[in-house]
């Protein structure tokens, strides 16, 4: 297969050595078929049999010659765009390369020069797209998640989300409650931007690398992750102390010029507001499922035909009787719970669970055209229904207003870490210390 990047670096050099394990692992990152060789005898003509798009070169290959014997070697090779990228610190050097055919001097060493190899890479293969290949330096979600979107709460939210996409704007904030499809939104919102590499998504309320990994180099992962057109989800930013907030609002206002996205998900609206003033962040509000009564249906289907025939016990006929009755039930987890108890209906054993389905209420039984298979369906999504609520009530942190009153006094009054070191949101700390008498 041909590579869309070739990296052929001196290795022999233990600084060069990491240079080009750290750029084969950005790119592979992006998606792309990338290979490392060393000098070798014959390198030039190795080079030009394996027709790379891009090639990532050294000035001086050991004994196997330098750049140029290479590029003299490709130099008809039209189809191969090259970046010299070396510690050969020369104007001279930079100019017989470029005359020689390479399409960029990148000096090795100098502050962020990894990131500007990444850059160029991306320009060159914009410039020279591959026509028999979809290959490009975009996202493993090249096609955009499916979001039912037959209720007008749903189209609203999708119309605001692809013009944040198409505006380019920096960053973007998904307010929406528990289970409504933060990270799915956030996955479209990458698939409709012009412009995007890999995508990154990570639970803030899980996260315990530095932070500055996400806007600057580190030890530990070398380039940050707000780099080469990615785009970043951080989702459960309500429990941040500050720090990403602060981090991220000089983040945007020192690269300006960068194509990064970072989108942030909260399901608290003092923490959306906060990043919307503090950060210029686009808030989209993500409706319940309780607004978008009428994407319920296509949304069952879709759910349904995820499943092969094989891992189906039962097809999910969805009778408007069956819609409206799903329709009628309160649903806190949102899309989540809905699909969550959709594929019980689809999947579950109903030998198996018939002793502890639920009674159907008053208002479900005797539906028009119903039937027992279709009243068994029912009994089943709301078993699974009532199941998922009561793992989730038994997940929810409790926190009491004197454990709240104490933490706040560690750490000044600062809500925003009394937040984080509690495990729940800034609304909550609101809510408890206003109800034990002020803040």
């Amino acid at each position: 297969m041909r590579d869309d990047v070739l990296i052929l670096l001196n290795e022999r050099e233990s600084a060069k050595l990491r240079s080009a394990e750290q750029l084969e692992e950005q790119v592979v990152l992006r998606g792309l078929a990338v290979s490392r060789i060393k000098p070798q005898p014959g390198i030039a003509e190795i080079v030009r049999e394996r027709r790379p798009r891009v090639l990532v070169l050294d000035y001086l290959l050991g004994d196997y010659g330098t750049a140029i014997d290479v590029l003299s070697e490709i130099q008809s090779q039209k189809e191969t765009s090259t970046i010299l990228w070396t510690d050969e610190a020369s104007a001279h050097v930079a100019v017989t390369a470029m005359q020689a055919g390479a399409n960029d001097y990148i000096e090795m060493g100098i502050n962020r020069s990894l990131d500007k190899v990444l850059n160029t890479v991306q320009d060159l293969l914009n410039k020279n797209p591959l026509k028999t290949s979809k290959r490009s330096l975009s996202s493993q979600y090249s096609e955009p998640p499916s979001i039912p979107s037959h209720s007008s709460a749903a189209r609203e939210m999708l119309t605001k989300a692809e013009n944040s996409a198409l505006s380019k704007e920096r960053i973007i904030v998904l307010l929406g409650e528990r289970g409504s499809g933060r990270n799915t939104l956030a996955k479209w919102i990458h698939s409709a931007r012009p412009f995007s590499a890999a995508f990154h998504e990570m639970d803030f309320d899980l996260w315990d690398a530095d932070i500055d990994s996400i806007f600057s180099e580190s030890r530990l992962l070398g380039t940050p992750l707000l780099t080469c057109g990615a785009t970043v989800m951080l989702d459960h930013v309500e429990f941040d102390s500050g720090e990403l907030l602060d981090k991220a609002e000089r983040w945007r206002k020192d690269s300006l010029e960068s194509e990064t996205v970072l989108i942030v998900g909260t399901s608290c609206l003092d923490t959306a507001q906060a990043w919307e003033r503090l950060c210029q962040g686009k808030v989209i509000t993500i409706p319940s499922l309780a607004e978008r009564k009428d994407d319920i249906l296509p949304f069952a289907q879709n759910v349904s035909k995820s499943f092969d025939k094989k891992s189906k016990r039962r097809e999910l006929e969805c009778t408007p009787e069956l819609i409206n009755a799903i329709s009628s039930l309160e649903w806190p987890g949102n899309m989540r719970q809905l699909q969550a108890a959709i594929v019980e209906a689809i999947t579950a054993d109903l030998e198996r669970c018939k002793s502890f389905l639920p009674a159907l209420p008053e208002a479900l039984r005797n539906l028009p055209s119903s039937s027992e298979a279709r009243e068994e369906l029912l009994q089943v999504i709301l078993w699974s229904k009532n199941l998922w609520e009561q793992n989730a009530k038994r997940n929810q942190r409790s926190v009491s207003a004197l454990k709240c009153k104490q933490v706040l006094g560690k750490v000044n009054g600062n809500l925003r870490i009394a937040a984080a070191m509690m495990g729940t949101s800034i609304q909550q700390v609101r809510e408890l210390t206003s109800a034990s008498g002020g803040e």
